[in-house]
């Protein structure tokens, strides 16, 4: 008679890790409250952005529609023109260089051109490509000039849509308010990474914690483990966050026509998912950390308080600060607001291509000192009930 083995079969570190992953997303995905945010979120971007554009245009009619201030510069004769219908006042000019010479100089706001008269300059369209000169030459209505960009009462005021270009075109100049929302974007996107999926983490292990699941878990896995498998749940939860939320910015953006006003904005992008990425698991590793000390679920807002506070340093100092070099400079290389501060410098153009490596090695650091720390304290503390346990006692047991 064959003796059957009883004995619990060990999981190995990977394949532990693994499954306490994927019980950690299993059960996120199955929450509808998950897809209910997300979706919330999106719709919200889409309103901001494209709402912002459209009806910036609706009050940009309303309020400046008339354009009764601006000068506005032609070699066309006054038959050509339907003067009662450009907005602002008509000044009649001999020949394409004064006229060019005027706007540069701030004389004009505008010049309402021919084709052909328009064919010998170099236009730039809102994102910064040179228009064709064919495509100038060709156009079969009005070619309206703009210094660095053309006034939409302008643009809007005549019938036939005209061909638009300004003279000049700043890659590394991105508009104020666009660098402003650029700012907030990014640290709204981290912040709520962190505060639906880091804090849902605590949740999850002070609930195990209170129900003695916990106890079961750490008969067959290392407690290490445990945590590691949380950690990169969350983490895969979080990142598909933030891809989704900023694919729709880019479309919406994209739709909106205001993408080329946020030049390189790709490699900004690419350098936010990278720091994300780290600054999510600093964050959890700390939330896990706090959150396994407390045995009640009501306790883990009061321990976890210190870092909520810690993370409105990367959602509103650089939205702040942004033009500040100093500031932004310290903020890009602290792990705490790394994330957000570090892409909009590389979108200023204010950093140095060996910069974003540099904060990248400095998180990669602070991130293995603080998930080491973190499975010290979850590892003496997760089967510890009753009162906190201190951080004290937690680091030295």
């Amino acid at each position: 008679m064959t003796q059957q083995n009883t004995s619990p079969r060990t999981i190995s570190v990977m394949e532990g890790v693994r499954l306490v992953a994927g019980r950690e997303i299993s059960t996120a995905v199955r929450a509808k409250a998950m897809w209910w945010s997300l979706a919330s979120i999106v719709a919200i971007i889409a309103v901001v952005l494209l709402g912002g554009r459209f009806l910036g245009d609706v009050m940009s009619a309303i309020a400046g529609g008339n354009g009764e201030d601006q000068q506005i510069g032609t070699t066309l004769p006054e038959s050509a023109l339907p003067a009662d219908a450009i907005a602002g006042d008509l000044v009649r000019i001999d020949t394409v260089d004064d006229a060019v010479a005027q706007l540069e100089s701030g004389e004009l706001d505008a010049l309402v051109l021919s084709g052909a008269d328009a064919e010998g300059l170099e236009l730039h369209a809102e994102d910064g490509e040179v228009i064709s000169a064919d495509t100038v030459a060709n156009t079969p209505y009005f070619v309206v000039v703009g210094k660095d960009s053309v006034p939409d009462s302008l643009a809007q005021s005549l019938t036939l849509s005209p061909l638009t270009g300004s003279l000049e075109f700043d890659q590394q100049q991105i508009p104020q308010f666009m660098m402003m929302f650029v700012a907030l974007g990014y640290g709204l996107v981290f912040f709520l990474a962190i505060m639906l999926y880091a804090q849902r983490l605590s949740q999850s292990i002070v609930e195990e914690k209170a129900s003695r699941i916990v106890e079961l878990l750490v008969s067959t896995v290392k407690p290490g483990t445990i945590l590691a498998g949380k950690i990169v749940g969350g983490t895969v939860l979080a990142m598909v966050q933030v891809i989704v939320i900023v694919a729709a910015a880019l479309v919406c953006l994209a739709v909106a026509g205001q993408l080329g006003q946020v030049p390189d904005i790709g490699v900004s992008l690419v350098w936010f998912a990278v720091l994300t990425l780290l600054g999510f698991m600093f964050y959890a590793s700390m939330y896990a950390a706090l959150s396994a000390t407390v045995s009640r679920p009501e306790d883990v807002a009061s321990v976890t308080a210190p870092l909520t506070y810690l993370l409105m340093i990367p959602y509103v100092g650089p939205m702040l600060g942004f033009q500040n070099d100093t500031l932004m400079t310290w903020l890009s290389y602290i792990p705490v607001s790394s994330p957000v501060a570090m892409p909009l410098r590389i979108l200023q153009g204010n950093a140095a291509w060996w910069e974003p490596l540099a904060a990248t090695a400095v998180m990669v650091v602070f991130v293995v000192v603080v998930i080491w720390l973190a499975g010290r304290i979850y590892r003496n503390s997760v089967l510890r009930t009753g009162k906190r346990v201190k951080l004290a006692d937690a680091l030295r047991s």
